[in-house]
């Protein structure tokens, strides 16, 4: 049975313009929680990132926030726009700042070691083979315990000009009037 011309124009417009990718935060929580050999890995990171997170936000809402609204104020015809922009705008600066400062003061090659770890325990050892030795030994359950030291490569780089970049050209879509 053929669909009709206009089900089928449907579907492609919700095929090319809606993307499953908002789920992948909600999914990596999932897989965080439900594999405990992930824990012990971020176990000494979440509170400082929670408590630097919470303290640079309040800081940046109680002192930036209302002198933003104002000033955009001056530019947004439309009532509430301007407070709506000056959210996603001290979010935005908020995410920069608490990027930058975790990443200078907190993070080591915890994240490759995550990395490495989960493609281990779905069966794909023989990808990290290349850069670290991994045990054999299908007996231990943990595969942070079957990882071996980093002898080459996959070094974590906090400041790549990629993510400089990023950041740069990415916050001034926050002055874009909300409408």
């Amino acid at each position: 049975m053929a669909q009709s011309p206009q089900r089928s124009r449907l579907k492609q417009f919700v095929h090319a313009n809606f993307s499953p990718a908002p789920l992948y935060p909600l999914k990596g929580i999932w897989y965080f929680t439900s594999h405990r050999y992930l824990w012990p890995l971020l176990q000494g990171r979440l509170l400082p990132l929670t408590l630097l997170s919470t303290a640079v936000l309040v800081i940046l809402f109680l002192t930036a926030y209302l002198p933003l609204v104002a000033f955009l104020a001056l530019f947004h015809v439309t009532k509430g726009s301007a407070w709506v922009n000056a959210t996603f705008f001290i979010l935005g600066v908020g995410n920069l700042l608490i990027a930058l400062l975790f990443e200078a003061l907190f993070v080591d090659n915890t994240q490759v070691d995550i990395f490495d770890a989960v493609v281990v325990a779905e069966g794909y050892e023989h990808l990290v083979k290349t850069r670290r030795p991994v045990s054999d030994d299908i007996n231990e359950s943990d595969p942070v315990k079957r990882l071996g030291a980093r002898e080459k490569g996959a070094k974590f780089a906090p400041f790549s000009f990629r993510q400089i970049i990023e950041f740069i050209f990415l916050l001034p879509l926050n002055f874009v009037p909300f409408v």
